[in-house]
């Protein structure tokens, strides 16, 4: 899976916490994905609900949360 890099119109994967509940920060675009990953990443809306479509799981947005200037 794609999780993408950083771009104009990708969201920015910061971390992913595995099942274990260790942290990989910045991941590269080709990290395979396991079962129980958690995606921490930044963006608009849009961004993140593409991400979600990328990984196979349009609905794995869970929470959108704007972030306060």
């Amino acid at each position: 899976v794609d999780i993408g890099g950083a771009g104009k119109d990708r969201a920015l994967v910061v971390a992913i916490r595995s099942p274990n509940g260790w942290y990989r920060s910045n991941p590269p675009p080709d990290t395979v994905l396991v079962a129980g990953d958690v995606i921490i990443a930044v963006g608009s809306a849009a961004q993140l609900r593409a991400l979600g479509e990328r990984i196979g799981d349009p609905t794995a947005v869970e929470d959108l949360r704007p972030v306060q200037p």
